[in-house]
């Protein structure tokens, strides 16, 4: 991982930095990760399909401690592939 990505991640894992950098550049210029729940319903499934295809390693997720962290546009191509 670069350093960029590497700082991009921990700001987008800091709500107020995040509020603080779409303030000072006037957009969305980090997405934000989201959750279980959220992924499930970007995906129109139930959440336990999620940790199915976690645990099938078949989805893009990321992991910080016991959380599961999703990007929407990562899912948005894994549906494309």
């Amino acid at each position: 991982m670069t350093l960029a990505r590497a700082l991009l991640d921990e700001i987008a894992a800091d709500p107020e930095a995040l509020a603080k950098l779409r303030e000072l550049t006037g957009g969305d210029a980090v997405e934000a990760w989201v959750g279980v729940e959220q992924a499930a319903e970007h995906l129109g499934c139930k959440p336990q399909r999620i940790y199915n295809l976690v645990h099938a390693r078949a989805i893009p997720y990321r992991k910080e401690g016991s959380r599961l962290l999703f990007r929407l546009s990562d899912l948005d191509d894994w549906l494309e592939r």
